[in-house]
C-alpha cells in the first residue's frame, strides 16, 4: 500500500540551551495496521552571535569641544536569548590633543557568543608652525594654564622659576610629540604671590614666558 501515514509519536528536548539534543520518535503505519518506528536526534548548537543596533558612526571634533553624550538607545537582540545585556567601555588614546576616544559596546549571549561594535571620535587640534608657549590667565589668582606645542618632535625640558632663578615646579622632561598641544593646569596655592618665569628648553634653545601670581584675596 502506497498510502502510509507517518506521525511523530514524541519529541523530547534532553538539554537544550546552547548545546543540547532533540530526540524525535516517528511511526509509519499502513492501512492494515502494520507499522515501523524510527528515531531522529537533532543536535542543538548556538553559534550565532547577538546583533547590536544604534551604534553611532565615526566622527571628528575639535580639541576643547565637549564629547557627544553616550547614547542611551544601544540595544542587542539574539536568536536564542530574549534579554541580552550590552556592556559599554571607553578609552582615550592620549592625554593631550590630538587623540582618539574609542567607545565600545559588547553584547554576549548565554552561550558565550559575542558581538562588539565601536565608535571612534577623532579629537583634532592645529598647532602653530613655530614653538608656542603661553600662560593664561595672566595675572592668575586661583589657577593658571600652561600651554605648549612644537611643530615637530623635540627633546624638551621645562619648569617654572622664580625671579631668583630657583626652579619651583617641573613642567616637562622628555620628548614632546610634534603637533600635540600640551596643557598643564597649575594651582597658585603652590606659589607665593609674585612674578615667575616659565622656561622651556627645546633642543638647547630656551623659550620663556613671564607671568604674575596675584595675592590671595
Amino acid at each position: 500500500d502506497s498510502d502510509v501515514e507517518v506521525v511523530v509519536l514524541s519529541e523530547t528536548n534532553f538539554s537544550g540551551g546552547c548545546y543540547g539534543s532533540l530526540f524525535r520518535l516517528y511511526r509509519a503505519t499502513d492501512n492494515c495496521g502494520n507499522y515501523v518506528e524510527s528515531y531522529q536526534i537533532i543536535h542543538i548548537i548556538d553559534q550565532i552571535a547577538p546583533q547590536i543596533f544604534n551604534v553611532p558612526g565615526e566622527i571628528t571634533i575639535a580639541c576643547g569641544t565637549t564629547l557627544p553624550a553616550v547614547p542611551t538607545d544601544i540595544a542587542a537582540t539574539d536568536n536564542c536569548a530574549t534579554d541580552v545585556a550590552v556592556v559599554f567601555s571607553q578609552i582615550q588614546t592620549n592625554e593631550f590633543c590630538p587623540y582618539d576616544v574609542i567607545r565600545t559596546w559588547t553584547a554576549t549571549d548565554n552561550c558565550g557568543n559575542t558581538t562588539t561594535r565601536t565608535q571612534t571620535i577623532h579629537v583634532t587640534v592645529t598647532v602653530p608652525v613655530s614653538i608656542n608657549l603661553n600662560v593664561y590667565p595672566n595675572p592668575a589668582s586661583d589657577v593658571f594654564t600652561l600651554e605648549f606645542s612644537t611643530p615637530s618632535s623635540k627633546q624638551v625640558n621645562g619648569a617654572i622659576y622664580d625671579l631668583a632663578g630657583r626652579e619651583v615646579i617641573s613642567v616637562m622632561n622628555g620628548v614632546a610629540d610634534g603637533g600635540r598641544l600640551y596643557k598643564k593646569v597649575v594651582s597658585t596655592s603652590q606659589l607665593n604671590a609674585g612674578t615667575y618665569i616659565v622656561k622651556m628648553i627645546v633642543d638647547g634653545e630656551a623659550h620663556t614666558k613671564k607671568f604674575i601670581v596675584l595675592p590671595e584675596k
